[in-house]
């Protein structure tokens, strides 16, 4: 996938291995060491249609009601969570 950045029109995207955070209801989940595609210049993340597909199920398989669903509207860009890990750090 080493296409132009469709945000800021500059950057190429490259594979990496990030972490993927994620909201369910008030809980955070998080999976460590995820396959991904960052653009190299503003951050913009893509991950895996597979990986996402599959994180979907997850939670549909544990979770009970229709509105116990995977935020994916809510997940932390990547800039930000790369800052909210440097600020745990300080703590």
């Amino acid at each position: 996938m080493m296409t132009t950045c469709k945000r800021c029109h500059l950057g190429r995207y490259k594979e990496a291995r990030v972490p993927y955070l994620a909201w369910l209801n008030e809980r955070m989940i998080v999976v460590p060491d995820v396959a991904a595609h960052v653009c190299d210049v503003c951050g913009l993340l893509h991950y895996n249609p597979q990986f996402m597909a599959q994180m979907q199920d997850l939670i549909d398989l544990h979770t009970t009601s229709e509105s116990q669903t995977l935020d994916i509207q809510r997940q932390l860009p990547l800039l930000e969570r790369f800052s909210w890990e440097r600020s745990r750090r300080s703590i």
